[in-house]
């Protein structure tokens, strides 16, 4: 599942790379997203399936991320959101979720 999500929408926008200012093939968008999962999915690496990842340990990776921590209306979305995810967790007692723009739909 990461890997689809990274290809489809993390790289989505990533024409070239960074290091070498080479293009950056659909092939190569979905080679470094198996990579990525492979770490990301090594629970003895993270020593916990449900614990957050530190943005350095992410940026250590080669995984670029925005720190929304730096931007005053994106933290203020962030927590909005996060805010109504905790609220829909107690209401429905639901722990597994997909949230989309439009609904948040039970994952069975």
């Amino acid at each position: 599942m990461i890997k689809k999500w990274l290809v489809k929408y993390k790289f989505k926008n990533w024409r070239t790379r960074n290091s070498t200012g080479e293009p950056v093939s659909d092939e190569y968008k979905e080679k470094r997203a198996e990579e990525i999962a492979k770490v990301l999915g090594d629970n003895k690496r993270w020593l916990s399936h449900g614990r957050a990842i530190d943005i350095n340990k992410l940026d250590e990776m080669g995984l670029k991320i925005e720190d929304f921590g730096k931007c005053d209306e994106l933290k203020a979305s962030i927590r909005e959101y996060s805010t109504y995810l905790l609220v829909y967790i107690s209401k429905y007692r639901e722990m597994t979720f997909i949230a989309t723009r439009e609904e948040v739909v039970k994952w069975t």
